[in-house]
């Protein structure tokens, strides 16, 4: 099984150290700041530990904050595998298309190295393809020879649970998941509200989602992409945004007892009237470097909390359904 820490659980670790004292954080492939809930407790831990290493290819409000950077690679820069999950049914060849710019090191080579010199040789590997090959050997292949036939596609079976059934204790679709029940459980979704109603002013329900237009918090450094989505907006049911006073494209910070963040105005009668929907991860590559990029303005994240209740099935923290206020900025 692989070994996995929720982040508000490592965050709380890093800013209280409990269980024990962590002196040093490794960031990569992920922006922290801006990706984590509770983003104000995230800058205080990442703040706190003595040693702060974030890898990236692009300055970002996290690798600003740490002690070191490490340049990374782009995925045209060495070479990988493309797998996207069991259900895609098949494994890519993705070759190195030119050879990285200066000190740029894939992932991997960077945390080979690191093993290397800190003595554990093993179970890492001697290079990038090496390890490739350990992943592929199931397969009978090796990386050079997929490379050639350009993929790996397994057969395609359809009705397989004809044979033995569904992935389920009773090998059925089930609606009522047995599986929870067995857990202690409910079977079925239930929905809890949270307790966070004890302010009557927040009388909103705030969601997000990631963005089509980027990738997570990634990319708003692209004036190609900015362009297509030029600043961080909300949407509002036009009856709610008549009550607020406020219009299309206007801006309205959208708050709770946790902080607030501010958002551009889009009216869509699609949306619940007690509903607004704000964009996850907005930050401002254009705006000052030792600001970490105006990191906090309209982080989605200012409003979240990594403190309790916690979904109790997985642990998780609530991300959506949070009680709030909007108002003119």
């Amino acid at each position: 099984m692989l070994g996995f820490t929720p982040y508000h659980l490592a965050v709380k670790a890093m800013l209280y150290e409990d269980p024990y004292e962590i002196n040093f954080a490794y960031v990569q492939g992920t922006n922290p700041l801006m990706s984590y809930p509770d983003a104000e407790e995230t800058f205080k831990a990442l703040e706190k530990v003595n040693f702060l290493v974030v890898a990236e290819v692009f300055m970002t409000p996290t690798a600003q904050l740490a002690d070191m950077v490490l340049p990374v690679a782009t995925h045209f820069e060495f070479d990988d595998l493309g797998y996207y999950g069991q259900p895609w049914g098949k494994i890519l060849a993705r070759p190195k298309i030119v050879e990285p710019p200066g000190e740029c090191l894939s992932d991997v080579k960077i945390l080979n190295e690191l093993a290397m010199r800190v003595g554990l040789e093993d179970p890492f590997w001697k290079d990038e393809e090496t390890c490739i090959n350990y992943l592929l050997e199931p397969s009978g292949l090796r990386f050079q020879a997929l490379k050639k036939k350009g993929m790996i596609e397994e057969e395609k079976r359809y009705e397989k649970f004809k044979e033995k059934g569904f992935r389920t204790p009773s090998g059925k679709v089930e609606l009522y998941a047995s599986w929870m029940e067995k857990n202690g459980y409910p079977p079925l979704p239930v929905f809890s509200p949270l307790d966070d109603d004890s302010e009557e002013e927040l009388d909103m329900v705030f969601t997000s989602a990631k963005i089509h237009v980027f990738f997570h918090s990634m990319n708003r450094n692209l004036p190609s992409l900015r362009k297509r989505n030029p600043g961080p907006t909300a949407n509002l049911h036009p009856d709610t945004a008549k009550n607020v006073g406020v219009g299309e494209g206007d801006w309205v910070w959208i708050e709770n007892k946790q902080g607030r963040a501010k958002f551009k105005v889009q009216l869509n009668s699609g949306i619940n009237p007690s509903v607004v929907f704000g964009e996850h991860a907005w930050w401002f590559p254009e705006k000052d470097a030792a600001g970490l990029y105006d990191w906090k303005t309209s982080n989605i994240n200012m409003l979240t909390s990594n403190d309790p209740p916690y979904e109790p099935s997985l642990g998780s923290v609530n991300l959506r359904g949070i009680s709030c206020r909007i108002y003119k900025v």
